[in-house]
């Protein structure tokens, strides 16, 4: 494990204790030197003890790959494809989760009203109201969030026009 966290290291990366990547996407952590924002990423593998990675700085553009001492020594070709495999579920378990969100996303805007051309944030940024729906129960404007052409979430716009209520911390 030192290995990978000399790579790091070597790019400006801080992992103070690295984790075996379990979802497709990267585990993300600081630069050396860089506060908190988190402009590093790795995606971490271990087998029969043996970490195998990639770590990158987005800062920087650079990336490294790491084997640790010995490679793919002691590693077999089944336990390379039980990796790709793994990756490859969780990869579909991604997408899965992404899909559930978008169905729930698009079933609960389908659900709405559609929001009066007067709303006051409508007015105030010049929106058409054509795909802006209204919460009732809350009082908010749901615009829907999209990828493409697919409806993924939403946001939702609360009316704040009292000066009391500008006060608030949301």
């Amino acid at each position: 494990m030192n290995e990978f966290i000399d790579a790091a290291i070597s790019i400006g990366v801080e992992i103070d204790n690295p984790t075996e990547t379990t979802r497709q996407s990267p585990t993300r952590v600081r630069l050396i030197g860089n506060g908190n924002a988190k402009d590093g990423w790795y995606y971490l593998n271990i087998i029969n003890g043996h970490a195998i990675g990639v770590i990158g700085n987005w800062k920087t553009g650079e990336k490294t790959e790491v084997k640790s001492s010995g490679g793919f020594d002691g590693i077999s070709k089944a336990e390379l494809a039980a990796l790709k495999l793994i990756r490859q579920a969780a990869k579909e378990e991604q997408k899965r989760v992404q899909k559930e969100a978008s169905v729930s996303a698009i079933e609960y805007i389908e659900s709405l009203p559609e929001c009066p051309g007067d709303h006051p944030y409508l007015i105030t940024k010049g929106i058409n109201s054509t795909w802006a729906k209204f919460d009732e129960e809350d009082g908010a404007l749901v615009v829907p969030l999209t990828t493409g052409s697919r409806i993924t979430s939403w946001q939702k716009i609360w009316d704040i026009s009292s000066p009391e209520e500008k006060e608030k911390d949301f």
